[in-house]
């Protein structure tokens, strides 16, 4: 409906559904409490408060989800690596008393274990960090609206965080299994008969 036809048809003389201001920041409060005391003014919208208070939610639940996704990411870079460790351990187990056997440090039958996980890690850690951005980047697009967009911005900082963190999965994981290869049954490798 035409402006003019709606305003006569209502009976109000026309109105205005919206104003756009820019203010004077000095003059701020002032206009604020004009429109305040104004009897035909429905409501304020404040553009900058607006966005202000809109990247504070979205920020917090942003934080929030980063979070819950960090604590998994631990867990599952601890999981797997230990898992990894753990398994190459029981299947060389045997090989590995013999070492011990033959006369190697505890120290160096470790190093022969754990020169494996290194490998994988040199190896996973950046493949893992380029299969991170590429994820990111598609679930940024993924929840992409009309109304907003995240940018998919990952720092420095955070492929060093991540490989921090697998980093130091590998190490906890480390400590727990040289635990076990200091239990290791050197009498019933000697007794074992092929």
């Amino acid at each position: 409906m035409h402006p003019a036809a709606l305003a006569r048809a209502a009976g109000d003389g026309g109105r205005v559904d919206a104003v756009a201001v820019r203010l004077d920041p000095n003059a701020t409060e002032a206009f604020h409490r004009s429109i305040l005391a104004a009897p035909r003014v429905a409501s304020l919208g404040i553009k900058a408060m607006t966005l202000d208070n809109f990247r504070r939610s979205t920020g917090a639940v942003v934080l929030l989800v980063a979070g819950i996704f960090a604590l998994f990411a631990i867990s599952i870079a601890f999981g797997v690596v230990y898992n990894n460790l753990r398994i190459a351990f029981q299947e060389r187990a045997r090989e590995l008393a013999t070492l011990r056997i033959l006369g190697l440090t505890r120290r160096e039958v470790g190093g022969v274990l754990f020169a494996e996980i290194g490998v994988m890690l040199a190896v996973g850690i950046p493949v893992g960090l380029v299969l991170g951005t590429w994820w990111v980047r598609w679930l940024i697009l993924a929840f992409e609206t009309e109304m907003f967009r995240i940018p998919a911005t990952i720092s420095p900082g955070s492929y060093v965080s991540a490989g921090l963190v697998v980093a130091g999965a590998a190490l906890v994981s480390v400590v727990t299994v040289e635990r076990r290869l200091a239990r290791l049954d050197l009498v019933a490798v000697l007794k074992a008969r092929d």
